[in-house]
């Protein structure tokens, strides 16, 4: 069942002494400064001291809104949920003036189960941004005592309260910009029975040029989530779960299907072990080639477990994938003449690395591309 997609056309709703009440399209992902920006409602901030006219955001409550219509057996065939790849920062979420999640850290991920809250015909998400300088100087004041921080000409304080891009409260040479927004994926489906909600895999080296690579996929089924049988005697699902793992020109090297018996609502973690030789090898720039794999896992609900249901890989429910190379890396420390040497060793071989301090190269999110 495809999943509906959220990127695209928001409402951004303010109601402000300065920019008094408006209501502006919002492109998603994106910021709402840039919406504002594009509204011309504020000034450009990279131009002159315009910075200065825009701190007034940094304190300002703002709100992304957006209609979405669901059919009646779409409800009926799954468990609703939202997905937010990153929401920036400290806001509520809200379905149908319901309130889902309150959120604080744009660093991970947000699954939002919906349970009954999703009805069939038009339904309204809400996301209601407060201020992040704001919630900092809450934080702050909770605290025994004060926590050191950088000096910049422009900034927001207590940047180091919150769990946001440490740049967007101001930097040496990037404006004090604190802005909100979606990035990233954002959607609305549906679980039946359940969702992946994490792919982990490490690779191992062993003797003879063999690595092991166990790999461990976190499938969640909601509460509510359809019985496994119209009757709904029991709760154990049987799950599949198909392992393809293919080299950089897509040939297809390794597959591998497990079967997994869940037994009811919650957290669950599918295990499994693949094993290769001979793998071509991930270098770093300027030592060799980094090659890298693709591994995919699709899963689906074969039926209740014992009665012999069927099902095939065409009908997953859920897929993911993860890019891994294999190295070997190690920290070497020894004692010598200086008094202890620490090196790098990738597969083998040592390595002189070097780094850098890196801010994006511009603060406004919705002008952020892959190449930019």
């Amino acid at each position: 069942m495809p999943r509906i997609d959220l990127t695209g056309t928001w409402t951004l709703h303010a109601d402000s002494p300065v920019l008094g009440q408006v209501s502006v399209p919002c492109q998603i992902p994106g910021d709402c400064h840039s919406a504002l920006l594009s509204a011309g409602l504020i000034p450009d901030p990279y131009y002159g001291d315009q910075e200065l006219a825009v701190q007034f955001l940094n304190r300002e409550e703002l709100i992304l809104e957006r209609n979405i219509e669901v059919r009646p057996e779409q409800i009926q065939q799954g468990s609703p949920y939202l997905y937010f790849e990153s929401i920036d920062t400290v806001a509520t979420v809200l379905l149908n003036n319901e309130v889902l999640a309150e959120t604080n850290n744009m660093f991970h991920a947000h699954i939002l189960d919906l349970g009954n809250k999703l009805q069939a015909g038009t339904n309204t998400i809400t996301i209601h941004f407060h201020s992040a300088e704001k919630a900092a100087e809450q934080r702050a004041k909770q605290l025994p005592y004060p926590i050191p921080h950088s000096v910049y000409p422009v900034q927001s304080l207590h940047r180091n309260q919150i769990r946001k891009v440490q740049c967007h409260s101001g930097w040496d040479w990037g404006p004090c910009l604190m802005v909100s927004g979606v990035y990233g994926a954002c959607y609305l489906d549906f679980a039946c029975p359940g969702r992946i909600e994490g792919l982990s895999v490490r690779t191992l080296a062993r003797e003879d040029n063999r690595w092991d690579l166990p790999v461990s996929l976190t499938y969640t089924i909601p509460s509510k989530a359809p019985a496994p049988d119209a009757k709904g005697a029991s709760e154990d699902y049987l799950i599949t779960m198909k392992l393809s793992l293919r080299d950089s020109s897509g040939n297809t090297v390794m597959e591998q299907t497990t079967e997994h018996s869940l037994h009811g609502p919650g957290v669950h973690q599918l295990e499994a072990l693949l094993s290769i030789k001979n793998p071509e090898l991930w270098w770093p720039a300027g030592y060799g080639e980094q090659h890298l794999y693709t591994l995919e896992a699709a899963v689906w609900s074969i039926e209740r477990a014992g009665t012999g249901g069927k099902a095939t890989p065409e009908t997953a429910i859920q897929r993911a994938s993860k890019r891994i190379g294999f190295r070997d890396l190690k920290v070497i420390t020894q004692d010598d003449e200086a008094g202890r040497s620490m090196t790098f060793q990738v597969n083998g071989r040592a390595i002189w690395a070097k780094g850098a301090n890196w801010i994006p190269l511009d603060s406004l999110p919705s002008r952020q591309t892959a190449h930019l």
